[in-house]
């Protein structure tokens, strides 16, 4: 297998245990993970919304179909690609397959609508997962009465440090960097791991004239 060289990828979270700045939501869905309703996942990029959906699926073993909707928006691939994954037989034990439709709030109301009946439809074998940054672009009759709604808050500085030296251990630039780059990397990010990571790879921090560039 290819190495992944976005570090972001490379080095996401694998493990519940992992999973930084959200532990209030991941102690509620641990002990449901048998049983976990549809959800919502609302909050800003580079919270963790995409890696716990991903958590979720890795740990019950469960199908697991990864869509952005902000490129698949329309009513063709709720009728299309979403309803054919619900219909498809699942040779794994998990209780349910699980469906993480990212940047729902880019759907058409016209797509959302369409999906409405299918969440219904595949409840006994299928459980979403829609992630949005702005829940009130979600229409009522799924962000009201099918699905829970947990907030996903920016990871606070410390957090951000924290995996950040991490990824810095594990990539041997350790000792090229020091406590005012780390801080100064999770300041500008503003609670986005994924932009703090990117940055951290980039080079973007301290003296721009040592920057190194990737192609990210």
């Amino acid at each position: 297998m290819k190495e992944n060289n976005v570090w972001f990828e490379k080095h996401r979270p694998q493990t519940f245990d992992e999973i930084i700045g959200q532990d209030e939501i991941i102690q509620i869905i641990i002990p449901r993970l048998n049983n976990i309703t549809h959800m919502i996942f609302e909050g800003k990029a580079g919270t963790g919304k995409t890696t716990t959906a991903q958590v979720i699926a890795k740990t019950i073993n469960a199908d697991f179909m990864e869509l952005n909707s902000s490129e698949e928006r329309g009513i063709e691939t709720v009728r299309g690609k979403i309803t054919s994954f619900c219909r498809h037989l699942s040779f794994n034990n998990a209780p349910y397959k699980i469906i993480f439709l990212d940047e729902a709030d880019s759907m058409t109301t016209e797509a959302q609508a369409a999906l409405r009946p299918i969440i219904e439809k595949y409840s006994h074998n299928c459980r979403f997962i829609i992630g949005c940054n702005y829940i009130d672009k979600i229409i009522p009759p799924i962000r009201d009465s099918r699905c829970k709604v947990y907030r996903f808050r920016p990871i606070n500085t410390e957090d951000v440090i924290k995996r950040l030296r991490v990824i810095a251990e594990r990539e041997n630039i350790h000792l090229s960097i020091n406590e005012k780059d780390y801080k100064e990397i999770a300041e500008n990010s503003r609670g986005d791991m994924r932009k703090a990571i990117n940055k951290l790879q980039m080079g973007d921090y301290g003296n721009s004239e040592t920057a190194q560039v990737f192609n990210l």
